[in-house]
């Protein structure tokens, strides 16, 4: 098992020490004694290495066990209980993503006794679930709705909530929050804290008073968040989304007097296929760029164009800093150079590493070099006026959508880039 590849190993990483892996380590040697266990799991009997728990051995034999906090990239939580099953010699049932198998044990995944407990699990986080599936989001792709299904959910056994008890959060411009549907399962909290160490989500508060909150309850758009997205990603419920302005962007088209641009970038492009059921990375360039033509966008550019620019731009700083440092013996020039193309890292550093902020690019992104070119040299050479044109950026990452709103990003006395939408949303 030492070879198994875990999250949030590195000895740097910040996570707290109760969120990082504890596994029972097997050995080096998968033939020594006692390095593989038998476990016989619906009558199926295999061979795990020592410490596999039994949501792994299952895996490995095909065997279909539900989880929700489950994530294959994050640490084992083991607070949904939705992966119950049942353990010869157990007294109550146990987590299967929890159980670490150390030695022989016979596990029913779907006795009636573990089918009653999931169906109760299920309607008991139904009964704190405010909203109405055909309004959400999430609709025909919620992980809970999905098991509400698979468990024959026909009614609310223990009531629903007709009222919300929480106020959506709108504050950030990448990511909304709605804690009437969260579950939690905090998965967004170990996203946070233990993937991408920023830490901007936890559990708050005891038994039903529990809670995801940030720090004092302040709103996203205050406190550490770099925009990334990646708790979106991994939320099972419609409790975290991109902040979408897929209907600004319509009225926009509709308007008559509106000269709408589009850019994309590479990433989207080979992504949105898996949206319509594609094999990942197909790309579908040409067939992308003729629907956002028929959708009504007047021009489509490729983002491309502006990343060679910032090649150009970055290049030939990194160059006079290297003169400088170099040639002219300047002690005071900001060397490594980083780039400034990443809005997430650029806010990651902003908050967390602020003293190397003068070793970042002065070069704007792709994404607003292009808006600025459009709403400057393209608006002069089509005869357009700026404050007629509307600029919308289509890109793989939800902090695009922050940086597009950065009040520095309107050098030309315009905002070079009006709206940011994701693959998701374009699909």
């Amino acid at each position: 098992m030492s070879e198994k590849k875990e999250p949030i190993t590195s000895p740097t990483n910040r996570a707290p020490k109760s969120q990082k892996p504890h596994r029972v380590d097997g050995g080096d040697d998968p033939n020594a004694i006692g390095a593989q266990v038998t476990v016989t799991i619906d009558g199926i009997q295999t061979k795990v290495p020592l410490g596999t728990t039994i949501l792994e051995a299952a895996k490995k034999i095909g065997v279909k066990i539900p989880t929700l906090c489950y994530h294959e990239d994050l640490c084992i939580a083991g607070v949904c209980r939705l992966c119950v099953v049942e353990v010869e010699g157990q007294r109550t049932l146990q987590a299967a993503c929890a159980f670490p198998i150390t030695g022989p044990i016979v596990v029913r995944t779907y006795s009636q006794k573990v089918r009653k407990a999931r169906r109760h699990i299920i309607d008991l986080l139904l009964s704190e679930h405010y909203g109405e599936c055909y309004s959400c989001f999430r609709n025909n792709n919620c992980e809970l709705q999905t098991l509400a299904k698979e468990y024959g959910v026909d009614y609310f056994r223990f009531g629903h909530p007709e009222e919300p008890r929480f106020e959506i959060d709108r504050s950030s411009y990448a990511v909304v929050r709605d804690n009437n549907k969260c579950v939690l399962c905090r998965r967004c909290v170990r996203t946070c804290i233990d993937m991408q160490e920023v830490g901007v989500l936890e559990a708050v508060n005891r038994g039903d008073q529990t809670e995801i909150a940030t720090f004092m309850n302040k709103p996203l758009s205050d406190v550490v968040c770099i925009n990334c997205g990646q708790c979106i990603n991994r939320c099972p419920t419609g409790a975290l989304r991109a902040n979408d302005p897929t209907d600004e962007v319509w009225a926009a088209i509709d308007d008559p007097t509106k000269h709408v641009v589009i850019q994309t970038a590479p990433s989207p492009r080979a992504g949105i296929g898996e949206c319509f059921g594609l094999e990942p990375g197909q790309p579908l360039t040409f067939e992308m760029n003729t629907a956002l033509r028929r959708c009504g966008f007047d021009k489509v550019f490729d983002t491309n164009f502006s990343a060679d620019l910032t090649i150009i731009e970055e290049g030939t700083e990194l160059l006079l800093r290297l003169y400088k440092a170099l040639v002219e013996k300047d002690p005071d020039v900001a060397l490594p150079q980083f780039t400034s193309c990443s809005p997430g890292w650029v806010k990651y550093l902003e908050h967390f590493y602020p003293q190397y902020i003068p070793n970042v690019s002065s070069a704007k992104s792709p994404q607003q070099m292009f808006g600025a070119v459009i709403k400057t040299y393209y608006a002069q050479k089509a005869g357009i006026d700026p404050k007629d044109i509307v600029t919308v950026a289509l890109m793989p990452c939800s902090a695009k959508k922050y940086e597009c709103n950065r009040p520095e990003m309107c050098d030309s006395g315009f905002k070079d880039i009006d709206y940011g939408l994701t693959t998701r949303e374009l699909a």
